[in-house]
């Protein structure tokens, strides 16, 4: 066992206030034990040789010594380790002479030495003091930092989820209020076509409106000509015209009867002639033929006579119907004077479309208040964004200065190394 490995296991019961430690390692066995009170003497328990007073060290081995320890030099001298750690003095007083010398023999229960521990143990003990204070300052800027880095985590987190949440939002409403423009474009641009197609239907209602009574008396004065020229038509027809051509055929018809009625009884004479020999029969034929030449005239005439009286019972039915057309055509007329009405009821929903169209186009236009509105809400988003953002910047700046806390601690701790040397190095003085 080195020396390093026994200053490290005194710094262990420095440490940890213990009062007493043994280690066994191999054949190697130390026994650390710290001791506290006033001046105590060195006894030698038997007769020995003094080989020298060397101030002794808190450790005391029972087990063989390891290679670094001190060993005699003469075998015929034995060392005497102190029983406490302290101050070492060879004489009662400084004008005193020492109570043994290098090479006197001793007795047992003969005063060789002096120890005081008070003055080296004040040392260690303020080294030990300043090692517990040094301890503690570390343990509280570790839990310091600890806590300080909890509450900057959850700061941190918190805060970039706020920047996150609040980034979301500040997308909605930019999307919404470019949406809203979009609506609020395509409304008014609606609205403003069906205004101009409303307008439009209502200047052409109004024309028509205007110009209707005109076209209805127009086809009224018409209907009335056309129904005046038929009537008058018919009334020609079944007075004059038709009443002479039947008439023309009716005494040519008469005409050929008569002839006929000469014809059949002049032959029926000549007949009777030339069977008592008056007459001869050329004349007979003579007869004949002018009767085949009555009774087809007279064929002809009635043929005549049935056609024209066929026409003009036509005619005058023709001329009848036209005048039944005439006079519906005119009631048609006068009934169309409704549309006079109809076009000025025609022009009055026109007039009540346009000014629903007026109404929302305004409306549409009032609408555009939603887009400074949803503008609104982007500016509010964009400030709270700020605000978040200015809550994760300062979250990180504490993270920082959490890490510059972090030096204290290390400064901390090489002060704990600082006071764990001055310990050790007080104990190893003693």
């Amino acid at each position: 066992m080195t020396i390093q490995e026994i200053r490290e296991l005194v710094q262990v019961v420095t440490e940890s206030g213990i009062a007493e430690l043994e280690v066994e390692r191999g054949d190697n066995r130390v026994h650390i034990k710290r001791s506290y009170g006033v001046s105590q003497e060195v006894v030698v328990n038997a007769a020995q040789p003094v080989q020298s007073m060397q101030p002794a060290y808190v450790q005391q081995a029972s087990a063989p010594a390891a290679p670094h320890l001190p060993v005699a030099v003469d075998s015929a001298m034995q060392t005497i380790k102190a029983p406490i750690v302290g101050t070492f003095y060879e004489a009662p007083s400084p004008d005193s002479p020492a109570f043994v010398k290098v090479g006197d023999t001793v007795k047992a229960g003969q005063v060789i030495a002096k120890i005081d521990p008070a003055d080296s143990q004040n040392t260690v003990d303020q080294s030990q003091a300043d090692l517990v204070s040094a301890n503690s300052k570390v343990m509280q800027a570790q839990q310091t930092l600890a806590m300080q880095h909890l509450q900057n985590d959850a700061s941190l987190r918190s805060a970039t989820q706020a920047v996150e949440g609040v980034r979301v939002k500040l997308t909605q409403a930019k999307d919404q209020a470019g949406l809203q423009h979009a609506v609020t474009v395509t409304s008014i641009e609606q609205a403003q076509q069906n205004l101009i197609a409303a307008r439009e239907k209502l200047a052409q209602a109004q024309e028509e409106a205007k110009v209707q009574p005109e076209l209805t008396n127009m086809a009224i004065s018409q209907a009335n000509s056309v129904l005046s020229a038929a009537k008058s038509t018919y009334q020609q027809t079944k007075s004059a015209m038709v009443p002479q051509a039947v008439s023309t055929a009716l005494a040519s018809l008469n005409q050929a009867r008569a002839n006929f009625s000469y014809a059949d009884g002049d032959l029926a004479r000549q007949k009777k002639l030339l069977a008592k020999g008056f007459v001869s029969h050329s004349t007979v034929e003579s007869a004949e033929q002018r009767y085949a030449v009555a009774k087809a005239t007279l064929e002809n005439a009635q043929d005549v006579y049935n056609t024209i009286n066929e026409q003009t019972r036509g005619q005058i039915d023709a001329a009848q119907a036209t005048v039944e057309q005439a006079e519906l055509a005119l009631r048609i007329a006068k009934a169309n004077r409704i549309q006079d009405t109809t076009k000025q009821h025609n022009v009055v929903s026109a007039q009540a479309v346009v000014k629903q169209m007026e109404a929302a186009l305004k409306s549409a236009q009032d609408n555009a208040t939603q887009d400074k509105v949803k503008d609104g809400d982007v500016a509010a988003v964009q400030a709270e964004f700020k605000q978040a953002q200015a809550a994760l910047d300062t979250a990180r700046s504490n993270a920082y200065q959490a890490t510059i806390k972090q030096g204290d601690i290390t400064q901390a701790k090489a002060q704990v190394k600082r006071s764990v040397a001055a310990v050790t190095n007080a104990v190893t003085i003693i």
